[in-house]
């Protein structure tokens, strides 16, 4: 994609095309004659101007010009403008036409681009520069997993394990729809609350953040109640982010860091299920629509 700046100085480089033409054509019509100005005294000590013009290289003086013929004296003043003009537009069409040729992207992308792939895995790329190498820096956050006992063992297309079947539709929608994820994503919420969040999710295109949780045991009363108190701690650190409340513990784990530490808040997502009532295909096209929209 053409950087914002390039496109401002081809546009820009058009635009003074354009103006040095129309000035070009606008010269050829334009009258003879060489214009003297003479500065006198008037009234009260006002300058008072009187017009002179001359058609032969041996005439320096010029012959007057009365209040009648100002017109004639208008008409070379507004051509010498309009040459002098020109000569500035020339020699800003050349600025750009320089500028345009030798231009430097302010985008590094190339230089990750040029390694050889077995090079690129290893290397974190610039994370100042463009989206893509944001999201390739997104992805190798590293974060502590999940210490419940029992591993995750069905593999999705991302290549990524999960615990259920229906996680599994989940992250199989998400790498389909190119949207990366960080499975159980620790986060950590108000008074230290923590949590694995079955997919923390960035979209690429515009850098938010989604914390999907599934709710998959509905029809088991402890679950009901543990899941009532996990959607409230998190409604709660939302609202407090947006109030502008939250405290530094309050954030997405982040292993590079020592602690844990303050960051933008995310949206959270849901989708729900119980043995009578499965995890269906509008669900989660429902949340994709969120998270794309």
């Amino acid at each position: 994609m053409t950087e914002k700046i390039l496109q401002e100085l081809i546009v820009r480089r058009k635009r003074t095309g354009l103006a040095c033409s129309r000035l070009k054509e606008k010269l050829k019509h334009a009258p003879a004659g060489r214009l003297r100005v003479v500065t006198k005294k008037g009234r009260g000590g006002a300058p008072k101007y009187q017009y002179y013009v001359s058609y032969s290289e041996g005439d320096t003086n010029g012959r007057y010009l009365p209040k009648s013929e100002e017109r004639t004296a208008a008409a070379i003043a507004q051509r010498d403008y309009e040459r002098a003009l020109l000569e500035h537009k020339q020699k800003e069409l050349s600025f750009l036409d320089k500028a345009i040729s030798g231009y430097v992207s302010e985008s590094v992308q190339p230089v990750y681009d040029a390694l050889l792939p077995g090079r690129r895995r290893l290397v974190t790329p610039e994370n100042a520069g463009t989206a893509e190498q944001a999201v390739a820096f997104w992805k190798k956050k590293r974060y502590k997993a999940n210490p419940f006992p029992e591993k995750p063992n069905l593999m999705t297309k991302a290549g990524v394990p999960v615990r259920s079947k229906s996680e599994a539709l989940i992250a199989d929608a998400l790498h389909q729809a190119g949207l990366p994820f960080h499975y159980e994503y620790p986060i950590r919420l108000l008074n230290d609350t923590l949590y694995y969040a079955d997919f923390f999710i960035l979209n690429p295109a515009t850098g938010r953040e989604f914390v999907w949780e599934h709710f998959g045991c509905m029809d088991k009363p402890d679950y009901c109640a543990h899941t009532i108190k996990k959607i409230n701690d998190y409604i709660c650190y939302i609202e407090a982010a947006r109030a502008g409340h939250l405290k530094a513990d309050c954030a997405p784990y982040d292993a590079d860091k020592s602690e844990v530490q303050k960051s933008a808040p995310f949206s959270f997502l849901m989708t729900f299920e119980d043995k009578e009532t499965p995890l269906q295909s509008q669900q989660i096209e429902a949340q994709l629509l969120q998270i794309l929209g």
